[in-house]
């Protein structure tokens, strides 16, 4: 009964706030001559004519880089490395075109990126860049990433929800004191009904304890989270232990002949890869039975690509691939007095006989008819 009348009388000290609110705000209006309007929200001015010749990056953001499709159509495996042949999807059209294929993978040698041609398309440059982005782009990491911000929410939350369920004992404890001191004053002056103490300390005994129950459950749900939530965080960096956020790019210039669609073929050297021999041998039952050898080939590779139904050849070669071009040496070249004539005795340099004049390239000379 007496917890119908503690609501009962919340509610009705609302509701009289509201209306003297009300009523404080309308008196407000009619000293001032009538309610305020309301401000109001500035007129955007309408986007002035951008000039034809004007920049793009004017007009609009610089877009994302366009990639090429492509796709592993051949894999080479040597003993301690393998080359990726990829065939990348030439856009309609005729003239230069710029070609980005990404991603590459980690361990790409960027030395060893080289295109080939076809009769369609003329590969006029290849180059290897990278570029920084804002998430990792492996799909495990983006998946730890999202369990990460899910958690953390929830986490939040929790927090929430311990601080109202904090402010409700609070307001208990308030409550009780209320009802000491009511007690006390009723007590003194003979007027005290027991009845409704005992319900009003029922009451707040009630929502103490259950204000604890929910505070415990809160606090346990709390401690799972962030132990989730370290978890989580272990594994990301495990995962991501040594790499940062950055992508791998071929881009490839071509000149197009014709308009119709065309390929190119782009390779490049990657060292997570190896494969190495595997021997079984199977005797007979007898003697005189013939021995069996199967030679097997173990391939390991942890570049992050896809070698599904790709053609694989193994090689025991030792690739020196490098598509760098190589250091020209200086060659100096010095232009030698002409010579002094020949003695009458026939003594003398005996190289002025044959020359009139020489160039000295380095240590030696050549004599010029």
């Amino acid at each position: 009964m007496n917890k119908r009348l503690l609501s009962g009388a919340f509610a009705a000290l609302l509701i009289a706030g509201s209306a003297y609110m009300l009523a404080a705000a309308r008196t407000a209006d009619r000293k001032e001559g009538g309610p305020k309007e309301a401000p109001k929200e500035a007129t955007k001015e309408a986007p002035r004519d951008v000039p034809k010749d004007a920049p793009k990056a004017v007009v609009k953001a610089a877009d994302a880089p366009k990639l090429a499709a492509s796709r592993i159509v051949g894999v080479t495996v040597y003993p301690n490395s393998a080359l990726v042949t990829r065939e990348v999807e030439v856009p309609a059209g005729q003239g230069t075109l710029e070609l980005i294929v990404s991603p590459l993978p980690e361990m790409t040698v960027a030395s060893s990126l080289y295109s080939e041609g076809g009769d369609d398309a003329r590969v006029l440059s290849t180059r290897f860049r990278t570029r920084p982005v804002e998430e990792d782009t492996r799909e495990e990491v983006r998946k730890l990433q999202d369990d990460g911000r899910r958690l953390q929410q929830q986490a939040q939350r929790l927090q929430s929800d311990l601080k109202a369920c904090e402010a409700n004992a609070a307001l208990l404890g308030k409550l009780e004191g209320f009802t000491s001191a009511s007690t006390t004053h009723a007590t003194e002056k003979g007027k005290m009904d027991a009845e409704a103490t005992i319900q009003l300390a029922k009451y707040v005994m009630e929502g103490r304890a259950e204000k604890t129950k929910e505070t415990v459950r809160l606090q346990q749900e709390a401690q799972a989270v962030a132990e989730q939530l370290e978890f989580v965080a272990r594994k990301l960096r495990d995962l991501t232990a040594g790499s940062s956020k950055t992508e791998r790019d071929a881009v490839v210039v071509v000149d197009r002949s014709k308009a119709g669609p065309a390929r190119v073929r782009v390779s490049y050297l990657v060292d997570a890869a190896a494969w190495r021999p595997q021997y079984k041998l199977r005797a007979g039952k007898t003697v005189k039975d013939a021995v069996q050898v199967e030679y097997l080939a173990a391939i390991m590779q942890q570049t992050g690509e896809d070698w599904s139904d790709v053609t694989v050849q193994l090689s025991t070669a030792m690739p020196m691939l490098n598509a760098a071009p190589p250091d020209l040496n200086v060659l100096a070249v010095n232009v030698v007095p002409r010579s002094a004539p020949m003695a009458p005795n026939g003594g003398g340099n005996a190289f002025a006989r044959f020359s009139n004049s020489g160039l000295n390239l380095g240590n030696s000379q050549l004599g010029m008819q």
